[in-house]
């Protein structure tokens, strides 16, 4: 497995200026990629980071952070840490069904999420 620090995200995470607007996404992508590789501590160290940026950036109904709110519940889930996972899979439907409606698919997603 190629260690984190040799990926392509990683040098231009080094490159970006710590107020630069693609930083919270590289973040949460380095996250879901720790997640994929079973780095499950890291990977939710990256999503945290993501999430704390996004909110300090973002309205704290925008669907972005519902999108990392979800990320972070599949980790939790995969950590078997249901009761957080539950938590925000839940942040992440209320924000959704605020910005979509209750028909739509990310909506029906966090639903499944849940159940």
């Amino acid at each position: 497995m190629v260690p984190i620090l040799n990926l392509p995200l990683y040098g231009l995470l080094k490159e970006l200026p710590n107020d630069h607007e693609d930083l919270p996404s590289c973040y949460h992508n380095l996250g879901m990629m720790e997640n994929h590789r079973g780095n499950y501590t890291e990977s939710l160290q990256w999503l945290n980071k993501a999430l704390q940026m996004y909110t300090q950036t973002l309205k704290s109904d925008d669907p972005i952070i519902a999108r990392t709110y979800n990320s972070i519940g599949e980790v939790q889930l995969r950590t078997g840490d249901k009761s957080s996972a539950l938590e925000s899979f839940t942040k992440a439907l209320n924000i959704r069904k605020k910005a979509f409606g209750e028909d739509h698919l990310l909506v029906a997603m966090c639903y499944h999420n849940i159940g």
